[in-house]
């Protein structure tokens, strides 16, 4: 695997490189918002009645993780919703619009240990809607202001021309995927979450179908990738300029399984090693007193008939 995105900084400190270039409008978003719950009922999530799990899970991700970001208070929505998989099981699914609309099966809730899993889940779909990241490559080129740089619009053109399906698509999924995960841990380091809670629940849940929104488990690569000096830092620029460089590694690209829209869960996790490492020192330092209390009221939760009757209804075998 060839890994060149931890880039020379925080993400946070690093935004307006990035993204500055694509805005994101409150009252377009609540416009989206209808529109993005109808298409997601199509591709068959059943938005689920669960009041007291809804709020539970938006006061999560009120309470600090959309406030100290690049682009913060954007609006959000996070629904519980019912998926299921090719052969008609529970699936775990989490996903998000640019509308702000997020979306985490129970499935997903089942799958994972403490709190702060769901709040680095929700990070970083929060992450995807402050990026405003599209499901499709084609979208970048209309979300472009009139006033937007020659050099930009043009990239959006051939991000349209390159990515449009095949290898192309993949690599700018994965782009997507890892600046997610960037800004979801770069949100809970902080907020004073527990932030090794991204490594764990990557661990937990396994590999990312990015295409269905739906994690699903592959095989773990072998071993793990053999030094940092693997990484390269510093050289993709925006989204635009990055992903012209990308596209020119692209016969390099596919001889390191880049060929998958998402990079399996092992990578993944050492790709925010190597981050955490590099721009926070390693260092475990969490406020616990607010965790413990965050984490006293998801297993209350749990304890209510509410959520019992979510998991023996759309719940897999073998959540906890």
């Amino acid at each position: 695997m060839t890994t060149r995105e931890i880039g020379r900084d925080r993400l946070f400190a690093v935004f307006d490189s990035h993204y500055g270039e694509i805005k994101a409008r409150p009252e377009a978003m609540r416009q989206r918002l209808t529109a993005d719950r109808r298409a997601m009922e199509k591709e068959g999530h059943v938005f689920l009645k669960a009041s007291k799990g809804n709020a539970f899970l938006n006061d999560l991700v009120s309470q600090c993780l959309t406030k100290v970001g690049p682009r913060p208070n954007l609006p959000f929505q996070v629904n519980m919703v019912a998926s299921w998989d090719k052969e008609g099981k529970p699936a775990k699914a989490i996903l998000a619009n640019r509308s702000g609309l997020i979306l985490i099966s129970v499935a997903t809730l089942q799958s994972v240990k403490h709190v702060d899993e769901i709040a680095f889940l929700l990070a970083h779909e929060y992450g995807h809607v402050a990026m405003q990241h599209p499901r499709s490559p084609q979208e970048y080129e209309k979300m472009l202001d009139d006033d937007a740089s020659d050099g930009a619009k043009l990239s959006a053109q051939a991000i349209a021309a390159l990515a449009g399906e095949g290898i192309g698509k993949n690599m700018l999924l994965r782009r997507h995927e890892d600046h997610a995960d960037f800004y979801g841990f770069d949100a809970m380091r902080a907020c004073s979450y527990n932030h090794t809670a991204a490594n764990q629940v990557l661990q937990s849940i396994g590999d990312w179908d990015l295409e269905k929104g739906i994690f699903e488990r592959q095989k773990e690569l072998e071993g793990e990738m053999s030094s940092k000096e693997n990484v390269e830092k510093g050289g993709l620029g925006s989204i635009f300029t990055g992903l012209g460089k990308a596209f020119a590694l692209g016969a390099e690209a596919i001889t390191h399984g880049e060929t998958k829209d998402t990079r399996p869960s092992a990578d993944r996790r050492q790709l925010l090693n190597f981050y955490d490492q590099e721009y926070y020192g390693g260092a475990v330092k969490f406020d616990f007193p607010a965790f413990r209390s965050r984490n006293a009221k998801w297993t209350a939760y749990k304890e209510t008939s509410e959520w019992r009757s979510l998991v023996s209804k759309y719940g897999g075998s073998s959540g906890r």
